[in-house]
């Protein structure tokens, strides 16, 4: 995934601060997976941004620090490396919902209970991801969707 058109639009002071699959456009160029990040009406040009419950970000994709209980205070600042974070859990979802370039199907998608919860539980489950993700095992999943 590369991420030099976001960081290009961060350097000149534009901070979109919502990176999700929902912000992602996405288009094939012979070979090459293109992605274009949209939804810039929430971004801001102000490096403060946002704080607490009016900061802007979808709750899987946020960063850890900001899912806190300082993150939701707006004790937190936004940093760059929150919306790298971002990216990063975009790859993790998308790769983990897909099998085959197929929609896995959502009674069988892991971490869609990320999507449900409110932030610091968010935080609580995707802490346990990082940690465990070694020992991370998916549902069989050939097997349940065959059923």
């Amino acid at each position: 995934m590369r991420v030099a058109g976001h960081y290009a639009l961060w350097q000149a002071g534009v901070y979109h601060r919502d990176v999700s699959p929902s912000n992602m456009m996405f288009y094939r160029i012979g070979d090459i997976l293109m992605c274009v990040l949209n939804d810039y009406d929430l971004s801001s040009a102000d490096a403060q941004g946002p704080q607490g419950n009016e900061r802007t970000g979808t709750i899987p994709f946020m960063g850890l620090d900001l899912l806190s209980e300082k993150g939701q205070r707006g004790e937190v600042q936004h940093l760059y490396r929150h919306d790298l974070e971002s990216f990063m859990w975009v790859l993790v979802w998308v790769s983990l919902h897909y099998k085959d370039r197929q929609l896995i199907p959502r009674k069988l998608r892991p971490f869609d209970k990320w999507a449900t919860v409110y932030a610091e539980a968010c935080a609580k489950e995707k802490s346990f991801f990082v940690t465990n993700f070694l020992e991370y095992e998916l549902p069989d999943i050939d097997k349940r969707i065959a059923h």
